[in-house]
Order: C-alpha cells, then sequence, then structure tokens
C-alpha cells in the first residue's frame, strides 16, 4: 500500500514540477509546494474523467503514468545539482543539540502515524459518504448524484482521489492519501520555518505544532487535512507573487494564478473555504487591480471547482 501511494506522489511531483517549471529560482518550499499542487492537478484530471464517464482504472493509470514519467525526467536533471549541493551542505554542518531534540521528538510522534492509516475503515463520515459516493463512482465510472447518501450535493474533489484508490479495491489506500496530505502539510511547514526563520528548532518545533493538533485525523478518510494543504499551498503561492518582484510590473502574476487554483482545488472540497476568498479578493485587490490579472485568477480559481456548483444550480436551482 505504501508502493502505490509512493507512486502516487511521485506522480503528483511529477506534475506539479511540470505546472512550476517556468520558476528556476532556488525555492525552499518547492518539494512540497510541488507535490500538493501536481495533486491538485491529478484531481483535476480525475474530475474531467468523471464528467466525461471515463473515470476507469485505465485511464486513471494513465494520469498518474505520465507524472511519473515527468517526475522521472525532473529527477534525472535534479540528482547531479543535489549530488553536488549536498557535498557543499556536509562541509562544516551540525545540527544543534535543540534541533536533534526536537526532530527527534517529531519522528517521535509521526512513527505512530505511519502504522494508524493502516485500519480498516472505522470512522462515521468516512463510512457514511465519502467512501460510498467514491465507491459508487469508481462503480459507474462517472460522477452521479447518489441521493440515497449524506450530503449529495457537497462538492468532492478529494474524494475523487478515493474513488481512484477503490478501483484498485484497496479500501485502506484512501486513509494513507488522506494522511500524506497531513504529512505534506507538515513538510511544508518545516521549510517554510526554514526559509523564513533561519532557525531549523524553530521550524521542526513548528511542525510538531501541527502533527499534534491534527494527529487524530490520520487514521481516517477525511479531508480536512487536504484543505490544510491546498490553503497553506495557496498562502505560499501568494507570498511568493508578494516577494517576486519590488513593483507591481515586476511581480509575477503566475504566483497569483497558482494560488486561484489552490483555493479553487480547496473550495472545491469543502465548502467552509467559500469564507476565506474575500481574504484573498482582499489581498489581490489591495496590490493588483489589472483586468488581465483578475480574469486570469477568476479562471484558475473556477478551474477545479465551478463543476460543484454550476450542477447544483442546474438541478437544484441552489450552488450551494
Amino acid at each position: 500500500m505504501y508502493v502505490q501511494l509512493t507512486i502516487f506522489l511521485v506522480a503528483c511531483w511529477g506534475w506539479g514540477q511540470t505546472v512550476l517549471k517556468w520558476h528556476y529560482a532556488a525555492l525552499p518550499t518547492r518539494a512540497p509546494l510541488s507535490t500538493s499542487l501536481g495533486m491538485g492537478v491529478v484531481i483535476c484530471a480525475l474530475q474531467a474523467l468523471a464528467i466525461l464517464g471515463q473515470l476507469v482504472p485505465i485511464a486513471v493509470l494513465a494520469v498518474l503514468g505520465v507524472g511519473v514519467c515527468l517526475a522521472v525526467g525532473y529527477g534525472l536533471r535534479l540528482l547531479s545539482s543535489v549530488r553536488a549541493d549536498a557535498t557543499e551542505s556536509r562541509i562544516g554542518f551540525q545540527r544543534s543539540k535543540a534541533e536533534q531534540f526536537i526532530l527527534a521528538l517529531l519522528a517521535l510522534f509521526l512513527l505512530p502515524l505511519v502504522v494508524v492509516p493502516l485500519g480498516p475503515p472505522l470512522a462515521w463520515d468516512e463510512l457514511m459518504y465519502h467512501l460510498p459516493h467514491a465507491r459508487e463512482w469508481a462503480l459507474s465510472g462517472k460522477l452521479q448524484v447518489n441521493a440515497w447518501l449524506r450530503y449529495p450535493w457537497f462538492p468532492y474533489n478529494f474524494d475523487l482521489l478515493f474513488a481512484a484508490a477503490l478501483m484498485l479495491d484497496n479500501d485502506v489506500l484512501p486513509h494513507l492519501l488522506h494522511a500524506a496530505t497531513g504529512a505534506i502539510t507538515a513538510w511544508l511547514i518545516y521549510r517554510l520555518g526554514v526559509q523564513h526563520l533561519r532557525d531549523r528548532a524553530a521550524a521542526g518545533l513548528a511542525a510538531l505544532i501541527w502533527v499534534l493538533l491534527s494527529r487524530s485525523l490520520y487514521g481516517w478518510a477525511y479531508v480536512d487535512m487536504s484543505v490544510a494543504m491546498f490553503i497553506l499551498t495557496a498562502c505560499v503561492a501568494l507570498q511568493e507573487w508578494h516577494t517576486s518582484g519590488a513593483c507591481l510590473v515586476s511581480r509575477d502574476r503566475r504566483w497569483a494564478f497558482v494560488c486561484a487554483f489552490m483555493v479553487g482545488v480547496a473550495a472545491g472540497v469543502k465548502y467552509q473555504v467559500l469564507a476565506l476568498l474575500p481574504l484573498f479578493a482582499l489581498v489581490l485587490a489591495w496590490h493588483d487591480r489589472r483586468p488581465a490579472t483578475w480574469l486570469g485568477v477568476v479562471f484558475f480559481l473556477c478551474l477545479p471547482c465551478l463543476y460543484w456548483y454550476v450542477r447544483n444550480a442546474v438541478m437544484t436551482g441552489d450552488p450551494f
């Protein structure tokens, strides 16, 4: 099961690297950022397949296979530079005792979380609607409204990954997928701490706090940690956009588009994310009011989530 999860994450990293190939500058958060972004791309691909009624194993494997091929290509290119950087970093590098203690504590709390997701589905929400909806989509090969299940009109972006996992006749893999988003969030928090605080002990402590706060969710096929990962990725992209240039003209608006896309993926996972839209809109309006920027942001925001709301509006008269 962990082999399957690794293949999936490698594919996500490959897709994310492809999206970010225009950004060549060194970025400490690039690896977790690419993985999270690639997961959003895979979700969009699965959503498109399901809308077309082609959510079948061969199509899902094709999406992941292309991602793995992309990852292998980028990996071979990065291998030589990583080796050179590793050789240089070994010289004179020594972890402080505080950092060693924090990292050991983090490993101590993470170790049980490797085993927790391996249990069968037992939690209320995953049995009542997350996995049943995913099972119906996996069986039918398309997105359908299952009115006999709880919350049939909810946006279910992340549950599309559960459907893909159930196609492999594996009801534990959804646990691992959700747990992976928690691990990626911890990884991203750690890299952000290293980047902005220049203190690995503080970065490890921040990641440890996240793990402690979220530890009860690693054994369930829920979506809450995925929302946290996508929104944190959106915040990182927004910060990169803000710092990408000293003035408005020099800022790289592609980071704003990445931010909008990740918020859109999250809005296609839970309705509650819509409450955060005014915050992102306010930050964007404060710094950039050019029509081209806003058109791009609206497009990438709607791309991963518009289907759910349009479907609800057409079929029920209420998008929410």
